[in-house]
Order: structure tokens, then sequence, then C-alpha cells
């Protein structure tokens, strides 16, 4: 396919109106060019949708902008500068996606583009947007300015760009202040990670150990509502991907099954969405659905560490349940020793190897293997539970006295709000025939875990 593009970015400087007596711009050659065979099989058939109508309007402006939309969404920006720039020639306003698509394939006049777009259409969130690629590229004069420009106050990614500008700046106290009125409500995931950023910036241990557990995950400056509004048509397979973990965070089961189920039959050989299925329907407690909808491509060797902490978890779950757990158990284990292969800094592997070595009677490498999750863990409750599990192993290679003293030191640290330590300090301590302290605790766990407790010691 040879390169067409750089003869249409004349038209921006030269838009012809479409209308009486004005001369309609030539278009790019239809039929447009079919995708790259490099881009995702799905990815390519929205776009061969979305090219199909060019053919029977091919002066619709509004036509040649949903092209557009379709090709930056789904990978291929080269040909979504194409269809915007014509689109801008026929009257439709969407200079600033073409400054995404141009910014996409590092085209040096993508911000000036932006900039000529917001002259005549501002837009507080795309003035953000241009203030972070003018903060990217170390142009922090031209982001402050931009970035003044945008008037809604209330935007966490308009306080994202300024904090990010400040702390550039080395003004970690000037990013301190932006950032405290967000601290009085539900913080943001983006703004928690500058949060600890600026917490160590600032040296602010009541900060740090607030937002220690922060993981990094996605931009500090997530997309604004132009591209967000064009999401659904993005069907690549890290989008499909993040369209199933947002299908299992936001449905119950009952909605999520069907929904993933449809992912699965889209991308039957992607083992993620599978293990995300999987996850789901091992929670809903179909465990031989689950464990299908993973031998489908077990043998495939995947490379996510997810899929095999879903398989570890399944199979250890189905080997309690089983008169000859052998085969079963060994899936797991082997299933557990290959996440913490591909992912060794995953505390969920190791939890996942530690609940396989405890159901095998293997108490030691148990409690090595939570240990190493609460290690790994930043979730400080978490860590809590982990090494009560830790603990709970040391009682059954016979020293449950010892469990018992060090289970009652994590109770005194968690107090009443972990009931996990509280149900291990008590079982512990019936162990140890320590019953006045087992009675005790068990009497201040709520039903729950006291019938867990009951059930133990019967």
């Amino acid at each position: 396919m040879f390169d067409r593009q750089n003869i249409f970015w004349t038209l921006l400087a030269a838009t012809l109106l479409v209308g009486c007596g004005s001369q309609v711009p030539a278009g790019p050659p239809l039929p447009r060019p079919d995708p790259d065979a490099a881009l995702d099989r799905i990815a390519a058939q929205v776009i061969r949708s979305k090219a199909k109508p060019l053919l029977q309007a091919q002066q619709d402006p509004v036509r040649w902008k949903e092209y557009g939309d379709a090709c930056l969404m789904n990978q291929w920006p080269k040909e979504a500068a194409v269809a915007y720039t014509h689109a801008m020639a026929l009257g439709q306003p969407c200079g600033m996606l073409l400054a995404h698509a141009q910014r996409r394939i590092g085209v040096a006049d993508a911000c000036q583009t932006a900039a000529d777009f917001l002259q005549a259409n501002h837009d507080s969130e795309c003035c953000v947007t241009l203030a972070h690629w003018y903060l990217e590229d170390g142009a922090l004069d031209q982001a402050e300015a931009w970035v003044s420009k945008a008037d809604d106050f209330g935007s966490s990614r308009r306080a994202a760009v300024s904090m990010l500008l400040d702390i550039q700046r080395g003004e970690a106290e000037a990013a301190r202040s932006t950032l405290d009125p967000w601290l009085q409500g539900n913080l943001p995931g983006h703004l928690a990670q500058l949060a600890l950023q600026i917490a160590r910036a600032t040296d602010d241990q009541v900060l740090l150990q607030r937002f220690a557990a922060t993981k990094a995950s996605g931009s500090l400056v997530p997309n604004g509502p132009l591209l967000l509004r064009l999401q659904p048509l993005d069907r690549t397979k890290y989008a499909d991907g993040n369209r199933a973990i947002t299908i299992r965070k936001s449905f119950p089961p009952s909605e999520s099954i069907p929904r993933l189920s449809t992912l699965v039959k889209q991308r039957p050989e992607d083992a993620f969405i599978r293990s995300i299925l999987a996850d789901v329907l091992y929670r809903d407690q179909q465990y031989l659905k689950a464990k299908a909808t993973l031998d489908a491509v077990v043998a495939d060797q995947p490379s996510d560490g997810e899929f095999w902490i879903i398989d570890s978890v399944v199979h250890e779950k189905m080997a309690q349940m089983a008169d000859d757990r052998a085969e079963l158990l060994a899936r797991a284990k082997t299933s557990a020793a290959e996440a913490i292969r591909l992912n060794p800094t995953v505390p969920e592997a190791f939890i996942a190897s530690a609940q396989a070595a405890e159901l095998e009677g293997n108490f030691g490498s148990a409690e090595r293997d939570w240990r190493k999750a609460a290690e790994l863990s930043r979730n400080p409750r978490s860590i809590l539970k982990l090494q009560a599990a830790a603990w709970r192993n040391v009682g059954r290679l016979g020293e449950w006295n010892r469990a018992t003293d060090a289970l009652l030191d994590l109770v005194r640290v968690a107090g009443q709000d972990v009931s996990e330590v509280q149900l291990e300090a008590a079982f512990a301590a019936y162990q140890a025939g320590r019953l006045d302290t087992a009675s005790e605790l068990a009497q201040s766990l709520n039903e729950t875990y006291r019938s867990i407790y009951e059930g133990r010691i019967r």
C-alpha cells in the first residue's frame, strides 16, 4: 500500500466550504485501502464497517469523521488522519481528533493543530489534553498556559496536569496544595498515584501511609471525554481485555457471564479473557464450567500470569471436593508454579501456590508461600491476613503455642477490623489448649466468622 497521507495536509490550510457556488474538495481515492495486516482481526472488521458507507456518501463529512474515529480507536492513526483531514475540508469540526491522530504518528505539528482547533472551539478538557502534550514534550510554559485556559476546576485531569507541572518544576508543596481539596472525597485512581509521588517528595508520612498500597495502573492523565465517547469503537485485543475486566467489576454473575461468554466466542484464543470468565464462574461456584473454559487453551501455554493463577485456584477448589484429588491438585500446583515463573512479584501467584500446598498437607511450603505473598502485598489489611495464614501453617506443623502468641500480636495490631486474624488466633488458641483465650476471641467474631470457627473446632 503506497503512502497517500502527506498530500492531504495542505487541505488544512485551504479548507473549502461546501455550499452555494463553492468547490467540493477532491476526496481521497475510494474504496479506501484494506486495514493494515498487522491490525487486530476484530479491530479491522470495525474499520471496514465504517469504510463501506463512504462508497455511497463520498462527500458526507460525518461519514468521513466516523471512519476516522474507527481508524483512530483501532490503532490505524495514519488512515484516521486522512479521514479527519477530508472531513474538515468538508466542514466537519474535528481538528482535535486530527491532532490525536497526528500525535500518535509523530507529526510535529500535532500541538499546533490542537491549538488552532481550540482557538475557535473552546473545550476545557481538550485544553487539558493539549497542556499534557506540552508537558510530555518538556514545554512547561506552554503547558502552564493551556492548563490555565481549562476552566473546569472540578476536573481531575486538570488537577493531575497541574500537579505534574508543579512536580516537574520541583514545587512539591504547590502540588500538595492542589491535591488537598481532592483528599476530602473518594480520590480517583490516577490522583492516588500522584498523591503517593507527592507524599514521597514532601516526606509526608501520613499521606504516604494512606496511599502506600496504591498500584501504578493506567495513565496519570487518563483519556478525556472526547476519546471516552469513542471508546465503544475500540475493539483491539487490549481494549477487549479491559472491557472484560470492567464487565467483571460492574455486573453480577447473572449479567457478566453472558457478556463475557460473548467476548470469548469472538476471541476464542484469548486466554486472558477466558481467565476473566473462569474467575466469574469460579466465584459463582460453577467450577466445572470454569475448568472447561480454561481447558480450551491450556495446551497453548498462555503467557498471561492471571490465567495460571485462576487455573490454579479453580483446580484447588475442585480438589477440595473430589474423592480422588491427586490429578486436580497436581494441576493446581503446576499452574501456581507457572504463575510464579511469569509473575514473581505478584502476591496472588504465591497465594495460589500456598493454597495448593496447604491442601496437600505441605505446611512448611504453604507457610513460606503465605509469607512471600505478605512481603509482596502493599495492602495493609491483606498483609495481616496473609501473615495470619502463614502462622496457621506454623500451628499445623505442631507449634500451636508459638502460632497463638504470634497471632495474638497480630490481633493487637489489627484490632477488630480484620476478622480473619481474629479467627486464626482463636483457632490457634483452641488447638493450643488455651480455651479461655479462644472463647474470648471467638465471642468478638461476627456471625459469619464465628460459624467458620465453630465448624473448624467440631
